[in-house]
């Protein structure tokens, strides 16, 4: 079995955007089912939304380890969740990959090999 990492980028409500309860419970339902389908089918390894207020960035700068608050980036490229797979193959991790919500919500879905 090979893993995979689907990171979410972008999307709604990476700005900062105000939502209502109501539609923030209509945004989370296609996702829930799509979690709910690969718990099915036992691709998912683990799954977390990541929350951008409170981040640090922490970097070897100038002879030293700074920390700086942040990320400070657009907000499509700030990273909103992660999804590790367990498959076996490539094409089935793309093919759960294009099934996922975030695509139709405006977000982009970046996958990666991960290292036995």
């Amino acid at each position: 079995m090979a893993e995979y990492l689907l990171l979410l980028r972008g999307g709604p409500g990476q700005a900062g955007e105000e939502v209502s309860p109501a539609e923030l419970q209509a945004y989370l339902e296609p996702y829930r089912a799509w979690l709910h389908e690969l718990t099915m089918e036992g691709t998912l390894l683990s799954a977390r939304r990541l929350d951008a207020d409170g981040s640090k960035t922490v970097r070897w700068e100038g002879g030293g380890v700074t920390v700086m608050d942040g990320p400070y980036t657009e907000s499509k490229d700030i990273v909103g969740g992660y999804y590790m797979l367990g498959v076996d193959t490539e094409a089935e991790a793309l093919a759960i990959a294009r099934r996922c919500p975030h695509l139709a919500n405006g977000g982009s879905v970046e996958l990666r090999p991960a290292f036995a």
